[in-house]
């Protein structure tokens, strides 16, 4: 059997972990980009941010407000993300209308 140090397995287990981890929320954000409906965006929303606090629960052995923090700044993301793209497309929307008119 071969043996492996400690120190090894950790950086490769953490290097895992933050690739995992940022294709986790590329993903999510790739996902509320292609989604069109606001209400179906809110719902995903719930659910990824519910599943990034239940995972950081049960995986890791943070304190609960870091755990808390960590999900806030994940929904604060989201948010900006969904509320940039909402106002972006409802903008560009108003302008068409009002150039309409001027013409």
């Amino acid at each position: 059997m071969k043996y492996y140090s400690s120190t090894h397995v950790s950086r490769i287990v953490t290097l895992i972990t933050v690739i995992a981890a940022s294709l986790v929320i590329n993903g999510v954000i790739v996902v509320l980009y292609l989604v069109s409906d606001q209400k179906t965006k809110l719902g995903l929303m719930t659910l990824f941010t519910t599943t990034l606090a239940a995972s950081s629960a049960n995986l890791t052995e943070g304190k609960i407000t870091d755990m808390i923090l960590a999900t806030a700044a994940c929904a604060a993301v989201l948010v900006v993300f969904v509320s940039q793209a909402y106002l972006l497309i409802r903008g560009l929307d108003e302008l068409s209308k009002y150039s309409k008119r001027v013409i």
